[in-house]
């Protein structure tokens, strides 16, 4: 079965435009323990602000439009989080993680 995504979440700058709530930030934050692993991370919204706090973070995402706006937002930022390209449903990152999260829609 081929999984595709909704016409709102192929570029990024229309995802961030659409979602600029934050109000789930506090949650991960305090949730997040060790070596975390964000699923779906899009452009970045929680996995840059997570990493600004010092989470040590890593992102997975389907889409690479998402990706590359969230490599973008990092980068400007001085941030440098692993952001990988793949389907949450299957993916091996050869690591491990402390925490694993899903946020949001997904």
């Amino acid at each position: 079965m081929e999984f595709t995504t909704g016409p709102l979440i192929h570029t990024g700058e229309l995802y961030d435009l659409v979602n600029t709530f934050e109000e789930d930030l506090p949650f991960y934050a305090r949730h997040c323990k060790g070596r975390t692993l964000e699923l779906c991370c899009g452009t970045g919204r929680l996995t840059i602000p997570l990493a600004r706090r010092g989470v040590e973070i890593t992102g997975v995402d389907l889409t690479p439009a998402m990706l590359e706006r969230a490599r973008v937002k990092a980068r400007s930022e001085g941030l440098h989080i692993p952001l990988h390209q793949g389907d949450m449903r299957s993916f091996d990152l050869g690591e491990r993680f402390d925490t694993v999260f899903i946020p949001f829609n997904s």
